[in-house]
């Protein structure tokens, strides 16, 4: 019997690319590289995704760097 079941999406069954995902906030290719290097850096990404670090932390904390 199957229990559990683990799926690796990460550039492995869905093409993951920042630039592309932050290119849907911004017309302009500079801030859609900054915006993917630095919204979707391991330094944040991690840690929201996990749910260690609440949306609006995440946000506020991207904000500041960028």
């Amino acid at each position: 019997m199957i229990k559990n079941v683990i799926f690796d999406c990460g550039q492995v069954l869905i093409r993951y690319n920042e630039v592309e995902i932050a290119s849907n906030y911004t017309d302009n290719v500079s801030d859609a590289e900054i915006l993917g290097k630095v919204g979707m850096s391991r330094k944040y990404w991690e840690k929201f995704d996990r749910g260690t670090l609440l949306e609006a932390d995440y946000l506020k904390q991207v904000k500041q760097e960028l």
